[in-house]
């Protein structure tokens, strides 16, 4: 094998991992649930700047390290759909056309008291995107503070794994992308009777690791990522004014 054709292996592995690695907070933007019936759809915009610093080995076995920094919009928004199932329990997903996302999800809100609500939202995704796919897990816990009922402010944090191969089983030439994200943010949403407005940080830290193979050779890799991204999320309520008429007419 050349070295040539283990640079470009390395490459598409770096690639992958830039693609899978990316966290999302729209999703997580509150601990509260829609009740049965009620559904959200809502937009996600966001700008993501990612440092790494990467460690590898050269030629002699030695150690070498290597800082870089990219900021990547995201122009095309992901789309995220979710309804109230039972009391307390909602079910839904989103998908992320530019990273080929597709996530499926459900949140479970166990506390909700004088404001306050807790909830977690287990999720999981797989990713298809030209040349490679992956699975990932997501775990977030949320707390959401109403301060009115057109206020409110939500804090989260989340662990994350994930995993990413080549979609074509080419001998010569292979890698595998395997990684961990842990990370936190939060947000204010404004909200009206039927769409809500939620601007959100978040700050992430991800310890990845990456192999490329060809013809027998390997190069492995270390990425230790750092990701800050400020997002912009619109939504829907679907379903809510029926209830609320609903509503109205049993007190008739």
């Amino acid at each position: 094998m050349t070295q040539s054709r283990l640079s470009i292996a390395v490459a598409l592995a770096a690639v992958a991992l830039l693609c899978s690695a990316c966290p999302s907070s729209g999703v997580y933007r509150s601990a509260k649930t829609q009740e049965p019936g009620v559904s959200d759809l809502g937009l996600s915009w966001n700008a993501t700047r990612i440092a790494s610093a990467e460690v590898t080995e050269n030629e002699s076995g030695e150690s070498e390290k290597s800082d870089t920094s990219i900021v990547i919009p995201k122009i095309l928004p992901e789309v995220s759909f979710h309804v109230g199932v039972a009391d307390n329990v909602e079910a839904g997903g989103r998908v992320d056309v530019s990273s080929g996302l597709l996530e499926l999800d459900a949140k479970y809100r166990f506390l909700q008291s004088n404001g306050l609500h807790l909830a977690v939202q287990p999720a999981v995704g797989y990713q298809s995107l030209f040349f490679v796919e992956g699975v990932r897990l997501t775990l977030p816990v949320m707390a959401t503070y109403e301060i009115n009922n057109f206020l409110s402010v939500t804090a989260f944090g989340y662990g994350q794994y994930f995993n990413v191969s080549p979609t074509s089983d080419d001998s010569d030439v292979g890698f595998e992308v395997n990684g961990v994200n842990l990370g936190g943010g939060g947000g204010i949403t404004f909200e009206g009777e039927t769409f809500y407005f939620t601007p959100m940080v978040e700050y992430s830290k991800s310890v990845t690791d990456f192999t490329a193979k060809s013809d027998g050779e390997t190069a492995s890799a270390t990425a230790d990522l750092t990701f800050v991204v400020v997002s912009l999320n619109l939504g829907f309520y679907l379903g809510k004014e029926k209830k609320s008429l609903d509503r109205l007419e049993k007190k008739i």
